[in-house]
C-alpha cells in the first residue's frame, strides 16, 4: 500500500491529535498568565496520546516500529519527501518545530 493512501487512511485520527497539539500549544506558550497545573494535565494527556498514536497509526503511516516515542521526533528522522507533508503543518503553531 503507497504511503499517500495510508496517509488518508490516518489522516482523521491526524487531524484529532493536531487539534491537541495545537490547542495545548496555544494554552503552553501564548497564554502566560495560566498557571501550570491548568495546562499541565492537557500536556499529559497530549503526550500520552501522541505516544499511542506514534505507536499504532504512525506504524502504519510509516510502514515501520517507531525507533522514537513522539510522532514528532519520527517526523524529523524520516526523509525529506515526508518531513515536507508535515512540516508546514507543524510549525505554523510552533515554528522551528521540525526543520
Amino acid at each position: 500500500m503507497r504511503y499517500e493512501v495510508r496517509y488518508l487512511i490516518v489522516a482523521p485520527v491526524m487531524l484529532w491529535i493536531y487539534w491537541q497539539y495545537a490547542a495545548t500549544y496555544q494554552l503552553m506558550n501564548r497564554a502566560r498568565y495560566l498557571t501550570a497545573p491548568i495546562w499541565l494535565p492537557l500536556g499529559i494527556a497530549f503526550a500520552l496520546q501522541n505516544v499511542a498514536f506514534n505507536l499504532t497509526f504512525g506504524s502504519f503511516l510509516f510502514w515501520e516500529r517507531p525507533r522514537q516515542w513522539f510522532f514528532s521526533d519520527r517526523i524529523r528522522a524520516a526523509d525529506e519527501a515526508r518531513k515536507a507533508r508535515f512540516r508546514v503543518l507543524l510549525n505554523a503553531h510552533d515554528p522551528g518545530h521540525i526543520d
